[in-house]
Formats: C-alpha cells, sequence, structure tokens
C-alpha cells in the first residue's frame, strides 16, 4: 500500500513537471534567441564606433586597426562581422573580403538607410538560415557606412538548447 502511494506520488510529480516545463522551455528558447540577437545588435554598435574614423576619411580603405577589432572579435566569439562603407563595400571583413560588395544584403541596405536591425534569414553561402544584427555606423545624422555580425543559425540553436537544458538538469 505504502509503495503505491509514493509511486502515485512520484508520477503526479512528474507529470506536473512536464506540464510546467514543457511551455517554459519553449518560453526560455524564444527568450534566449532573442537575448543572442540583441547582444548581437550591442556588440555591433560598439564595432560601429570604431569604424568611426577609417570611414570618416575622404576615400575610405581598409584600416589596420579596425581589421584588428573585427578579427579579434571574430575570434574570440565565432561570429562573422563585416564594415561597409556607405555605397556597401566591405572595408574590414573577419573572413577577409574586404572590397566585396554587400549593398544587395537586405540588413546591410536597412543599416545604410539608418535603420539597426537583426533577424534571421535564409543564406546561400552558408546553406543554411543565418542569425544577424547590422547597425548602422552613423556621425550626427550621416550614415557612412555599417556593420553586420552573422552566425549560422545552427550555432545560435546549439547555444540556446545548451541553455535550455539547464531547465530539464533543475527539474
Amino acid at each position: 500500500m505504502r509503495w503505491r502511494l509514493v509511486a502515485v506520488l512520484v508520477g503526479f510529480t512528474a507529470l506536473v513537471l512536464l506540464i510546467q516545463n514543457i511551455p517554459l522551455a519553449g518560453y526560455l528558447r524564444q527568450v534566449e534567441r532573442e537575448n543572442i540577437k540583441t547582444s548581437l545588435q550591442r556588440d555591433a554598435f560598439i564595432l560601429a564606433g570604431w569604424a568611426i574614423e577609417p570611414l570618416s576619411q575622404a576615400d575610405p580603405a581598409p584600416d589596420p586597426s579596425l581589421t584588428l577589432r573585427v578579427d579579434t572579435y571574430a575570434q574570440r566569439t565565432g561570429g562573422r562581422v563585416v564594415v561597409t562603407d556607405e555605397a556597401g563595400v566591405a572595408i574590414a571583413s573577419s573572413e577577409g573580403r574586404t572590397g566585396e560588395d554587400y549593398a544587395n544584403r537586405v540588413e546591410i541596405a536597412d543599416a545604410l538607410t539608418g535603420k539597426a536591425s537583426s533577424g534571421e534569414r535564409p543564406s546561400d553561402s552558408l546553406g543554411e538560415p543565418l542569425v544577424y544584427a547590422a547597425v548602422p555606423v552613423r556621425v550626427g545624422n550621416d550614415v557612412l557606412g555599417a556593420v553586420r555580425i552573422t552566425y549560422p543559425s545552427s550555432e545560435i540553436d546549439a547555444t540556446v538548447d545548451q541553455r535550455v537544458r539547464g531547465l530539464g538538469v533543475a527539474a
């Protein structure tokens, strides 16, 4: 009799945890993805501050100190970074693609109009969706260029999954 009561209580507790944690895990997954996008946007604004001086030149060209900052950020975080001039041409890239035209990328085009954006879109070069944050490089009302940080969506999903696993462990 006592074992049956214990089994019923354990089963009931497990059921309550499942009912509570499944929706909570979905919500936590959504919140974590938004936190990551916000962090990317913050990092992009910081890099944009470093890009003001090189982009303020009459003819913006690759700048060694900006390239070093972009490469350091990319090595530390694993993100892909590109800094463009006002025409959308890369002057710094964590992948060494300076001189490449990024003006046709939606997020770069938005940033060049002065609008910061973050989100997810398909990527032909990655073959999977990418998560991005793109911000304008501004001096007053003038937009000098744009900074974009991207990650493959699978990396973001892995980070979110790791954080959500903690909920399962706690349960």
